[in-house]
Parts: structure tokens; sequence; C-alpha cells
């Protein structure tokens, strides 16, 4: 690995994001913030390393810079009208920040307006007191997952052992995860061994949704006119008789703006055996200490590259609702 330390790095900083040279240019003129790389030169410095997480760090090893018509085209942008918008890029490493960090939306808008964050602030583009909101935030996603689908092309995978073929279908989001792929393989952080002979498969990843869930037996069919069945009673739950004015369109306890995401128990089969001290099942109680999670929201299917240092890193795929036979991820 002696090709990925920073002494080999350091004559080719910054290591440039590898947007498609032939993407049309930006239609909007001015944002209300605007990402500029800042250079690497304090790392130079002794005891800064120490000081820096790893997303810092990024922030002065990779410029994103080209990465500004990449996202202007994911979101759609084609006029110069309309208001002035926050830099899709700083938008996008913010929201890396936060992934990274594991905050919520509030906690990061919190901490990106203290000053203890503010050589982030800077590296990210944006002036002090003028940020986004939380549902500025929310919209630049949304509005990045509505332009993602692209119904014209997918990839099937042929069936392999006990698992049928899957079709997975291309998402637009995914050109964000090739040229990804394509700068860490253009600056040698991939053996040509790795490269060429790595084994690539598909691996589900769950995502949690935005909406607060309501009920565990949520489905397709407390989405349609009523009369509709119940799947909760179904399941001899208390539920929902759907006869009042609330539930005139959808279930009242089914949230609108998400009609794709469902709850699924995650059991997590693939992590560590249970420990032999765990208690026995009975017949009281089947299950005393049930492994897993239930998470609520979507499933992606993403094409991983593995490696023997269990290394994994995803090449591609789309987020789709789960559903409860989804029992592993």
């Amino acid at each position: 690995m002696a090709h990925c330390s920073y002494t080999a790095l350091r004559p080719q900083l910054p290591l440039r994001w590898p947007a498609p040279p032939d993407l049309p240019a930006v239609p909007k003129r001015r944002y209300r913030s605007h990402y500029a790389y800042l250079g690497a030169a304090d790392l130079d410095t002794p005891g800064v390393w120490e000081e820096l997480t790893d997303f810092e760090l990024l922030l002065r090893l990779v410029d994103f810079s080209p990465l500004r018509p990449v996202l202007a085209q994911l979101l759609g942008w084609t006029s110069a009208k309309g208001w002035t918008p926050f830099d899709p890029v700083s938008l996008f490493l913010l929201c890396g920040w936060q992934l990274t960090e594991k905050w919520n939306r509030a906690t990061t808008l919190e901490n990106l307006a203290q000053a203890r964050y503010a050589g982030v602030r800077q590296r990210l583009g944006f002036q002090e007191g003028v940020y986004p909101t939380e549902g500025g935030l929310r919209y630049f996603l949304t509005v990045l997952g509505q332009h993602s689908p692209d119904t014209a092309t997918a990839i099937t995978l042929p069936a392999y052992g006990d698992s049928p073929a899957l079709d997975l279908a291309i998402q637009r989001l995914n050109q964000l995860l090739l040229q990804a792929v394509a700068l860490l393989h253009g600056y040698g952080f991939f053996s040509a061994a790795a490269w060429n002979q790595a084994t690539v498969c598909p691996d589900g990843m769950l995502h949690f949704a935005a909406s607060h869930m309501r009920c565990t037996a949520l489905a397709d069919t407390c989405y349609q006119p009523p009369p509709r069945p119940c799947p909760a009673r179904d399941k001899e739950r208390r539920g929902c008789a759907c006869d009042t004015p609330a539930c005139a369109q959808v279930c009242r306890h089914a949230p609108v703006r998400e009609p794709a995401a469902r709850y699924v128990w995650y059991s997590g089969s693939n992590g560590p055996q249970p420990s032999p001290n765990t208690p026995a099942p009975s017949a009281a109680v089947p299950e005393p200490h049930p492994r897993g999670q239930g998470v609520y929201g979507y499933k992606s299917m993403a094409l991983c590259q593995a490696t023997i240092r269990r290394l994994c890193w995803a090449f591609s795929g789309g987020i789709r609702g789960v559903r409860p036979r989804d029992k592993r991820a």
C-alpha cells in the first residue's frame, strides 16, 4: 500500500473528481454558497493529522469542483431562472459530513454554525450565517432521488445456485459511485490484481426512511382506496378500520410522502454467531433475545467488489421499498 501513502500522493494533489468531460455547462450563475478546493498545505505541519477527522482529510485530498455539473444534471437544472440556490457541491459534501459523523440533519446544521467547525464550514463553501434549512437539505436529496431512476436500462444478474435471476434497475445516482471508483482506480488505490480478478457480487443494504413509522404491518393495500383490508388486523393486532374521513385517501397510519417505505426485521445472519450463553427458546418465550433490529425504510441492491481483507467497494445499485419477505439485507 506504499503507493497510497501521503508521501506518494502528495505530488498528485489535488485528486480531482473524474467527472465526464461532455457534460453541459451548469445553467446557474450565482449561488448562496460556493465550494472551492482550498489545498492541503497544512498536512505538512506536524501534529495536524491527529486533529483531523477522515472527512476533513478527504476535503484536503480531493478536489470536488468537477462534481458541480454532474450534480446539476442529476438535479434536473436546465435554466438559470428561479431562486438563487446553494452550490450543489456544498450540499453534497454537507450530506457526506452528516453521514460520516452519524448526525441527524438538525445536529448537522447546528454544528455547521458552530465556531469550532469554522474550518469545515469554509472548506464546504458556506458563508457564516448563511446555511440551508432542514427542509432545504431534505429537498436536495429528494430531487436527486426523483431524477435518479433510468427506466430505459437495467442490469440482469443470472440465476446462481439457490438465488433466482435478478434485475437491477439502473439509477443515475450510480454515476457518483462509478466516478468515485474511477477516482480510486485512477490514482492507484486498486492493485492490478484486485481490478482484474476481484469478485463482484450483489449486496443488500437497508436505508432508514425520513418519515416516522406508525404501523409495522404497512402494505400496498394501505394506500388503496377504501374499503381496504388491514394487514395489521390480519396479524391479530388492533389495526385500523379505515372508516373515518382521515382514511379517505390512504390509511391515516400510512406516511403519505413515502408510500414505498416498509418495515423489515434485519436478522444480521451474516454477523457473529450467537453466544453459547444465549438462553434457549422455550414454549412461553420462543425467542427470548431475537437477533437483529427493525428497520423502516428502503432496501438497495448494490454490486460490490469484495476483497479478502473484508473491504467492500460499492459500484452500483438501486433503492426500492423493502418488503416483509426481505428478512436479511
